[in-house]
């Protein structure tokens, strides 16, 4: 074990680990990248989270660079937990369900909580979070906030968070008054600093923000901080900022009374031109969220198993889910939505009373397509989670068709189009440079589409390691330079997440790729 390690594990209650295997499972993610950490730290404590990055500030003062990057349960598919330095993994320690407040609908947790752990704790008081359905139940609290997962819908459920910054010292947001804000911005602290400077930087960058999307590309959320009514909160920055401007550390969230049963309809077109036209009338219903799969998905799903869309012989489906506080409610809708999509072409399969192993069976579908392989090749997440308004969502669907023929590879459609979030995975052999070019050029040639289309690769994800190139070059010189001093105010010395949202060239890529061999 070096210095570094032993120091740290002195001063810390957590343990800290260097040998080759811990590092080795900190390498991957849920990307196609590999990065070995030097030291892995598993705290208990925020002191601890607090001691490792004063210790990492002091190092930087001196001129010694350690990079800390946090880390859930590496499900992200952007590179975005993994560093050479110091990962910081909050699962095995910082997992604790703190309290729940019924009477507010308020749950407090640490980081580390899974999403299903959290979901299932709070169905037995019978709430839930509605912006986590849907979203993986192996992924943590904390990398779900912090990753950007539909970045606007989860910020609405954040009541307040904890955050350690790089130099240790803890910020907890919550949304201030001016007066609250002036005084805050009088104390003589990092904190204080970074109210002072992003309080400058919106003034100062007014036409470059109104520049920014919704996604969680860069820094997008500082379009929520301060309010038109002067009101500032910086919880909407930590959104979406893949561990760059800090370490989250507990969280309070706000739940939902919820049904203590589901309703689906499923609904298979011959056609998949219909199927995009039921989308539109679909919000009549009033649907808690729509999947759509392509017909190549369906097509990827019958290889692993599964079996759906009955008779058809390349069915494109639509699942239309409801999951409000009335079950007799979702029933009626459900009904609604039956009769609309028979209308609109559809064979209606299932309708009511289906089962909850059929809905597990449905939930499935997704997960069955994307784990597919064929001959060394596997389902590659490079282009998880983008955004394509859905006005635009034929003629993005259209090209990349046209694309997939160019480039002779499969690319299925799997959506969620109530929220204008889009994933295909394309089936390629990361064991050859050929295979590696063809994921790299894959994801260019799609950033360029949905730049074309109005849409972005960090509909859902940050762009973390894999994508910051793409996105970097389809932003405004101004918004970039904003984004670089956001980095800058509250990580002054590129401490937290190094390279994260940094722009990497191909060859530093091609580097970090892993074979198709290392699959997660």
């Amino acid at each position: 074990m070096n210095k570094l390690a032993q120091y740290l594990n002195q001063h810390l209650l957590g343990e800290v680990a260097t040998d080759d295997s811990v590092t080795n499972k900190f390498a991957t993610d849920g990307s196609i990248l590999t990065i070995q950490p030097e030291i892995v730290a598993f705290p208990r404590t925020t002191n601890d989270v607090r001691k490792l990055l004063r210790f990492a500030w002091q190092l930087a003062e001196k001129g010694h660079q350690l990079p800390v990057t946090a880390r859930g349960a590496g499900t992200n598919i952007t590179g975005a937990t993994l560093t050479s330095g110091v990962v910081v993994s909050l699962t095995e320690h910082m997992n604790k369900l703190l309290e729940y407040d019924p009477k507010q609908r308020l749950v407090r947790l640490q980081p580390g909580v899974r999403v299903g752990e959290l979901q299932n704790a709070l169905f037995l008081q019978g709430v839930t979070i509605p912006a986590l359905q849907g979203i993986d139940e192996a992924a943590t609290i904390g990398g779900v906030i912090t990753d950007g997962w539909t970045t606007t819908d989860i910020n609405s459920w954040v009541e307040q968070v904890e955050v350690v910054l790089a130099n240790g010292d803890v910020l907890q947001t919550k949304r201030l008054s001016k007066r609250e804000l002036s005084k805050k911005e009088g104390l003589q602290t990092l904190e204080a600093d970074i109210y002072r400077k992003v309080d400058g930087l919106i003034e100062d960058n007014q036409k470059a923000i109104d520049e920014l999307a919704t996604d969680s590309a860069g820094y997008n959320g500082i379009t929520g901080v301060r309010r038109k009514d002067g009101t500032f909160d910086l919880m909407p920055l930590l959104g979406g900022s893949q561990g760059t401007l800090g370490i989250i550390s507990e969280l309070i969230l706000k739940a939902e009374y919820t049904s203590p049963k589901r309703a689906a309809v499923v609904a298979a077109f011959d056609d998949p031109a219909k199927a995009r036209d039921a989308l539109d009338k679909l919000t009549k219903v009033d649907p808690s969220r729509v999947e759509y799969f392509s017909a190549e998905m369906i097509d990827e799903a019958r290889q692993t198993g599964k079996v759906f869309g009955g008779d058809m012989e390349r069915p494109t489906l639509l699942v239309v889910w409801y999951d409000n506080a009335s079950y007799r409610g979702q029933l009626r809708k459900l009904k609604r939505a039956a009769k609309l999509l028979e209308q609109a072409g559809a064979t209606v399969e299932q309708a009511e009373n289906i089962s909850e192993s059929d809905l597990a069976n449905i939930e499935s579908l997704a997960a069955a397509a994307f784990h597919a392989d064929e001959k060394g090749a596997s389902s590659l997440p490079i282009v998880d989670g983008m955004y394509v308004p859905i006005e635009r969502f034929e003629e993005f669907a259209h090209e990349l068709a046209e694309l997939a023929k160019k480039r002779r590879v499969s690319l299925p459609l799997y959506g969620l189009p109530l929220e204008n979030i889009w994933t295909t995975r394309p089936i390629l052999n990361l064991d050859t440079v050929g295979g590696k070019q063809s994921a790299l050029r894959l994801i260019d040639d799609i950033a360029k589409l949905l730049e074309k289309h109005g849409g972005s690769l960090a509909g859902v994800h940050g762009e973390g390691l894999l994508q910051a190139s793409h996105i970097q070059n389809a932003q405004s010189p101004e918004v970039n330079s904003l984004f670089e001093e956001i980095k800058n105010t509250f990580d002054p010395h590129n401490i937290l997440a190094t390279g994260v949202k940094q722009p990497l060239s191909v060859h530093e890529l091609v580097a970090k790729l892993r074979g198709s061999h290392h699959k997660k």
